[in-house]
């Protein structure tokens, strides 16, 4: 029940008016924008489907310009934002009220971990969400079949056995676990030295390396957790990593996850808490 509890208060410090009226907007200006990326091009509208938008938004940095690597990277950038300021003000003394309540650091810990988690289910689905009413308005075609313009211009040959829901849900699976991973290292950081900050720095070195990825070779992208989040980068899209799968990233993020978590625990085993 005290662990309910905390995750409770957790959420509430996470979901709050301001943010989700923030996030939103932020959403609805991206899918706009993509959007508007997609209807300048020779294919006519006629020939779109909401599908496409959904690649279009959620594809990542493709083209080597300021504004697509910015319409990736802004959400990212704006969930840890959130996190950060969580764990900031989780610092400044609420987890006193926390280990009160729980008895546990254990707990404590457990809360945040689950609270974050959920958190970044509820802000994809808020980015999905969105990204289908911009569809929706902008009067897109609801298909469950590849465009021509998907087949054609984003996804490679070979690809056929991939559906709507299929490549859908795959993007979702990486985004979700991704901001877990994100969170988990600002937690890290969080507990080494009370600051969330540094973690928070870090991360956005992490999600700023596809800048500079082209001086990178291939068989270092993979490892790459910046690259995970991508899904332009991996091979059902991109010729040049045949290797890097949607398969291998899903597992790389949960593997990178459980060790974040491992080390979360031992650092709280370590930690001052006077």
């Amino acid at each position: 029940m005290m662990l309910k509890n905390c995750i409770k208060k957790d959420l509430c410090s996470l979901i709050n008016l301001k943010i989700t009226l923030i996030t939103i907007s932020s959403f609805f200006i991206i899918s706009m924008y993509s959007y508007s990326m997609l209807t300048t091009g020779s294919i006519s509208k006629a020939k779109l489907n909401i599908f496409d938008l959904f690649l279009i938004n959620f594809l990542g940095p493709c083209n080597n310009t300021i504004m697509d690597f910015l319409k990736w990277f802004l959400p990212i950038i704006l969930f840890m934002f959130f996190i950060g300021n969580f764990f900031y003000k989780e610092w400044q003394g609420r987890y006193l009220y926390s280990l009160i309540r729980t008895k546990s650091l254990s707990q404590w810990l457990l809360s945040k971990i689950i609270s974050i988690s959920i958190f970044s289910f509820l802000y994809c689905i808020t980015f999905y969400i969105v990204t289908l009413i911009v569809g929706l308005l902008t009067k897109l075609k609801i298909e469950n079949c590849i465009s021509k313009f998907a087949s054609e211009n984003i996804l490679l040959n070979g690809t056929s056995s991939w559906s709507v829901y299929k490549i859908t849900m795959s993007i979702f699976i990486l985004l979700f676990l991704g901001l877990i991973v994100l969170s988990l290292i600002v937690l890290n950081f969080s507990l080494f030295n009370n600051e969330s900050i540094y973690g928070y720095l870090f991360i956005c070195l992490i999600v700023s390396e596809p800048l500079i990825n082209n001086i990178i070779p291939n068989s270092i992208i993979p490892w790459l957790l910046g690259e995970q989040l991508i899904f332009f980068k991996h091979s059902i899209t991109n010729s040049a990593l045949n290797n890097f799968t949607v398969q291998w990233s899903i597992c790389y993020l949960l593997i990178l996850g459980l060790l974040s978590i491992y080390l979360s625990f031992i650092a709280l085993k370590k930690k001052d808490f006077r």
